[in-house]
């Protein structure tokens, strides 16, 4: 089984990770840990990007070591990509070849206006979908099969 974890510096982060750990998962389960830069101006001259990407690499590393320490397992990715996480997360986990993607969501007002990454990722994704809310202990899993 390969698990797409995708995760962002919010509060989703500590819930998704949370989740993920306390799960048994089959023997030899691949997990990729990615995070999406999402540039602001020019990421070629622009310092505030290159330390959003440094802070990217330290947070991957974070849950990657988190995961270490869960399941003593090697199969573990890290990844940090730049772009727009809508189009990123569907890219990388068909790529990859992922059987399921693990996101997070809000629930924001915001997110109604302008859509959210996890619906997004509901809506577009090739394999099944976990959503995980950091307020509520419930998740919610969508196949897209």
């Amino acid at each position: 089984m390969k698990v797409l974890i995708a995760i962002d510096e919010d509060s989703c982060k500590n819930a998704i990770v949370k989740f993920v750990c306390e799960r048994e998962w089959p023997a030899r389960t691949e997990f990729l840990i990615l995070h999406i830069v999402h540039p602001k101006t020019n990421p070629l001259s622009d310092d505030i990007f290159m330390d959003d990407q440094r802070a990217a690499a330290r947070l991957v590393r974070r849950v990657g070591l988190a995961l270490r320490d869960a399941y003593h397992t090697p199969y573990i990715e890290e990844k940090v990509v730049t772009g727009s996480p809508k189009e990123k997360i569907e890219e990388v986990a068909r790529e990859w070849g992922a059987d399921l993607t693990v996101v997070g969501s809000q629930g924001k007002f915001a997110d109604y206006l302008f859509g959210s990454v996890a619906e997004s990722t509901i809506t577009n994704s090739n394999c099944s979908v976990l959503v995980i809310k950091p307020q509520s202990s419930t998740s919610q899993i969508h196949n897209k099969a």
